[in-house]
């Protein structure tokens, strides 16, 4: 049971003091609140990293998918065959150039080039692909696209029909092959 203390500036009960009010944080609250923060700051990095290297693979094929069928309509249209030559590796381009009936030098049209030194581009076939406006047909093979995050591939079939897919299954809303 406690006694009252007679004399004691403040002091009431033994063993109880007069507190001031506190202010400011405890040590072991700060290193909490900062381990806390590290590891979402890591997580959310790490996450970041990954969604962007699926989004530059995805435009680079997606991009390749539209400069095909861009070409390819040119050729049903004016009834043309174009020669689209692919340079492979990390500096990747696809031309595409108009093959005259003449039988003279080829003429360049167009051109895409990487959008991103990360991406790596392989081609089935061994030089170029051929699309003719005759009846809408082309060289069938394929062209890969792959980065850290996976590999896409962009199937030109030999009716025309261009089409991209992944290899391992359904992924960021690409069909599988």
């Amino acid at each position: 049971m406690n006694r009252r203390v007679a004399h004691g500036f403040g002091r009431r009960y033994p063993g109880h003091m007069k507190t001031h009010d506190q202010q400011g944080y405890a040590l072991i609250e700060m290193l909490l609140v900062l381990t806390l923060s590290a590891m979402v700051a890591l997580t959310g990095g790490q996450a970041w990293h990954r969604y962007r290297h699926h989004a530059e693979l995805e435009h680079a094929a997606v991009g390749i998918a539209d400069f095909l069928l861009r070409w390819q309509l040119a050729a049903s249209r004016g009834n043309h065959i174009y020669r689209v030559n692919v340079t492979r590796g990390n500096n990747w381009s696809i031309a595409t150039s108009l093959i005259p009936a003449d039988g003279g030098p080829p003429v360049l049209l167009g051109r895409l080039d990487s959008p991103a030194d990360t991406i790596d581009l392989d081609f089935s076939q061994f030089e170029y692909l051929t699309l003719a406006g005759l009846r809408n047909t082309a060289t069938a093979g394929h062209v890969v696209v792959g980065n850290s995050a996976g590999r896409l591939k962009i199937i030109l079939s030999g009716k025309g029909r261009v089409r991209v897919c992944s290899e391992r299954g359904r992924w960021a809303g690409v069909a599988s092959c």
